[in-house]
Parts: C-alpha cells; structure tokens; sequence
C-alpha cells in the first residue's frame, strides 16, 4: 500500500551540546478567548448562545447521538458510574475520552496518557509515541494547518528518520535537529522530483504527493534515553516538564522546554526581519508571516518556502483544485520566509521530575504552562477539593477537561458541542500527552486502574526514513547509509 493509500485509510478513522536545567522562561496563554476556571460563567453563557445558534440552524446534535456505546460498568475516578452521571456530564465523557489511550513502556519505566479531541473536520492534529531498536522512547505531537497531510505523514514516518539520525549522529540534540532539517528537505523536494517525472504521473496523484508539502504542521519531538531527555520543536506546540518542589509536597513547578515561534517572541520577529531586510513591512503583518501564517517556524507551508518558478508549475498541477492555499502569498519576495529548523535542548532528569506534558496549541490557548502542571500534579495527589476536576481516569482526558471549564460540566459540553467550522472560533483541535517518568513496571497496577487496554509503541523504523515520490504515490525508501527499500 502506498503511503497516500494509507494515509487516506487513516481518515477513516556527534558533538552534544551540555544539558540545561530550565531552559525557558513560563510561558502564558496565546489567545483572548482563553479564560480560567474561576471566571467561566462568561465563556458558559458564550457557549450556551453558541449551542442555541447551531441547533436551530440544524448544525447541532443530541448528547445521546454519539456513535460509541457507554458501557453499563464503567465507572470514573471516584467509582461513580457513568451511566448515572447527567446526560452533559456523559457527553464530556465520551468526547474527551473517545480517543484516550494508555501507553506502557516497562523497559523504560515509563507510563504515558494520549487523547485528543477534534475542532477541524476532518482532525489535523497527530501524535506518535516510539521505541528504537535502542531503547530510546521517541514521543512527539504534530498541529497541522492548511490541510491534515503533512501532520498525518509525520505521524507515519518522522520517528524513522530520528531513529536514524540517532544511529548516525549519536544520543545527542544534533540528531534530533538534522532529523527535522532533513525531513522538510525531503518535502520540499517533492515538487522538482514529481516535475520531473513529467506525463508518467497522474494530475490527481501528483496533488496527493505534493500535499503534505502544501498543507504545514508545527510540532515538539522528545527523545527520553534513561535520565536524558532530547527535545526540538518548530512552532508553538509545547513541552513542559512537572518538577515536584520537594519530596514532601504535592506541589509541582512548570520547568518550560520550549518557547513559541510566532510573534509574540520578540526574538523570532527580529529574526524574521534580519533574516529579509527592506520587507521589515510586510515580512511580518498583524502578527503573522507575510500577513498569513501564525507559526514562524513548521514542517511544509511550501507556499513560503518554494521559488517562484516552482510555485508557477504548482499552481498549473492545482489548476481547477478546490484546495484553498496553492497560491503564492502576497508580499513573496525573498523565499523561504518559514524554517523547519528546530529549537533544541538536553535536559537530564533527576527525581524530582516526576511528568511531562506535550501538546499542541489548543490547549495552551486555554491555559498557562504553570495551569496545566498543576491540573496534573492535582491528579496524581488525587486532591478531590483542589482547584481542578477530578472525574477521569486518563491523566490526558483530566488536561482536556479542565482546560475548557473544570468543574463547569455545563460549559464544557457547551464548548465541545458547538460543530465544525463554527467550533474554530472558540476552540482548537487539542492533543495532550502526558509522559510519567519512573513508573515501575511501566506503571504496574496504577496503569491497570487507568484503563482496561494498555498500548504498546511501535518500533521505529530506520530502514523507512527517506520520502520518495513514485508514479504511483509515495514510497518510504532507506536514507543515508541504509539499503533495500521499503514500501508502505
């Protein structure tokens, strides 16, 4: 199966730099929508009025219409059953939880919770949680925008080419950085590649190849090997670690890993515009690059990056396409305006680390860094009367909850029920992975309370670590330094 084919299956459904300690500063909430929960009442009577709209414009749908059966014994983290629970209560339930996941790595003594919940239809956000041939443990978390393409290959093949570039550059960021360089690399050399193979592809598969370069996704790829932790990131997804304050408390500081690339970092903005002097104008426009995309740093967003003459040639492949972005931007100059080059740092992870938290925009739209690891610090007390909810089992699906209403069961389901595309102006595709460190036995019976079914990662793939296009769609081959080739 080509990877177009299963990508489109999958919608239906050596030098290594010196750790450092905290290596940036807290970070605060992206977006005016964003309130606490201690001031909900407003954003409630906001998504109730929405709600109302939607459903009298036949956009909206019953709490009970939800595809998956509640099952009659399932029970949540205080042992109330879900079925006796408010039918709004029961909604939130099933949406959050719908794509819940527990994920065990004994080896590594490592226990990792995943959900996600959709704004966009179809989704375009992606995770993937890895282990390499090695031991390593390789967890990233990909946003896409403009398209689900590129966030969905990401999700398929980007371990490959880090367990690779570990192989080949050693267990250092360099590794991590090279991967996302090469990645790009390899999608921005589509277009030349597809071009040349002139009539022997299909119009329609030369569209499907060339997407996941058109479409962008930003991402945060960590890399934990025993006590060292590897992390790059391009955009404004984040990682942030939970560090307990002392042994005695429950009371943990937010250690940030990552700082966003947009511009509200003043040191972005000034690279922007050094990086193209006389377009210290246009380069960057109502906060956004060129006046059009948010991140200054993603995988793809070819129409920032390719040549003129390439775009021309791209722009007779699309011609009569509905798709929306195969247009050069206006104010194109001096291509490329966007990297794929990462931010990267080595943090070594002593006891007091006890958890990690990546995720995309969406959730740190509604909450600060210093928020989101005390909703989890919370979790692991079990403190019942804290700030936060305490309704789930899923450490992830807690995240979720507590980012759009905590304890306001009325307002969440509010926020959850409004439909796409409507649902894009108070809320964004959100993924949450929340990594606990030193869990023996991968959590032993702690992740046997959580949920029924424990995940296994896959293993990395270094064999299938070079994009290449074929007349038929897209093949997964051996890059540097590897042989026979793989097709997916």
């Amino acid at each position: 199966m080509t990877l177009l084919a299963r990508a489109a299956a999958s919608l239906t459904r050596s030098a290594c730099a010196s750790a450092s300690r905290t290596p940036f500063a807290a970070a605060h909430v992206r977006r005016s929508y964003v309130t606490p929960a201690t001031a909900a009442i407003n954003m409630a009577r906001l998504g109730k009025y929405v709600l109302v709209g939607a459903v009298a414009a036949g956009a909206g749908f019953a709490y009970d219409t939800l595809a998956k059966p509640l099952d009659p014994n399932e029970t949540n983290i205080l042992g109330e059953r879900i079925s006796s629970l408010s039918p709004a209560a029961q909604f939130v339930h099933r949406v959050i939880s719908n794509h819940a996941h527990v994920w065990s790595v004994p080896s590594a003594n490592l226990e990792m919770h995943s959900t996600y919940v959709a704004s966009n239809d179809p989704v375009e956000d992606r995770h993937a949680i890895s282990v390499t041939d090695q031991g390593q443990v390789l967890v990233s978390v990909f946003d896409g925008h403009a398209g689900w393409q590129c966030s969905e290959l990401l999700s398929q093949v980007f371990h490959n080419y880090v367990s690779r570039r570990l192989l080949v550059d050693g267990k250092c960021k360099q590794a991590l950085v090279a991967a996302f360089d090469e990645f790009d690399t390899d999608l921005m050399s589509l277009a030349p590649q597809v071009q040349a193979m002139g009539p022997h592809v299909k119009p329609d598969t030369a569209q499907a190849m060339l997407m996941p370069a058109m479409a962008g996704a930003v991402l945060v790829s960590t890399v934990i090997d025993g006590n060292k932790l590897l992390v790059a990131h391009a955009g404004d997804c984040r990682a942030v670690i939970g560090r307990r304050q002392s042994p005695e408390a429950n009371k943990y500081a937010a250690v940030a890993l990552t700082r966003d690339h947009d511009a509200d970092n003043p040191a972005e903005v000034a690279r922007m515009r050094a990086e193209h002097p006389g377009e210290e104008a246009t380069v960057v426009m109502r906060k956004r690059v060129l006046g059009g995309l948010q991140p200054f740093r993603s995988m793809g967003d070819a129409r920032y990056k390719w040549a003129h003459d390439v775009q021309e040639w791209v722009g007779k492949v699309f011609e009569g396409s509905q798709y929306p972005y195969k247009h050069m931007p206006r104010n194109f100059k001096t291509p490329p305006y966007v990297t794929a080059h990462p931010e990267a740092v080595e943090y070594v992870l002593d006891e007091n680390d006890r958890f990690m938290v990546l995720a995309t925009d969406g959730l740190w739209e509604r909450a600060t860094n210093d928020q989101v690891i005390d909703m989890v610090g919370e979790y692991l007390a079990r403190q019942e009367k804290g700030h936060w909810a305490h309704q789930d089992k899923n450490a992830a699906a807690h995240v979720v909850r507590n980012a759009f209403g905590a304890r306001d069961t009325e307002l969440v389901a509010s926020l959850l029920k409004i439909p796409a595309p409507l649902s894009r102006r108070y809320r964004d595709d959100i993924t949450v992975v929340v990594v606990f460190f030193d869990r023996k036995d991968g959590g032993g019976d702690k992740v046997k309370e959580v949920s029924k079914t424990v995940k296994l990662p896959e293993r990395a793939e270094p064999m299938k670590s070079k994009i290449t296009p074929t007349p038929t769609g897209l093949e997964m081959r051996p890059g540097e330094g590897i042989v026979p080739s793989a097709k997916l």
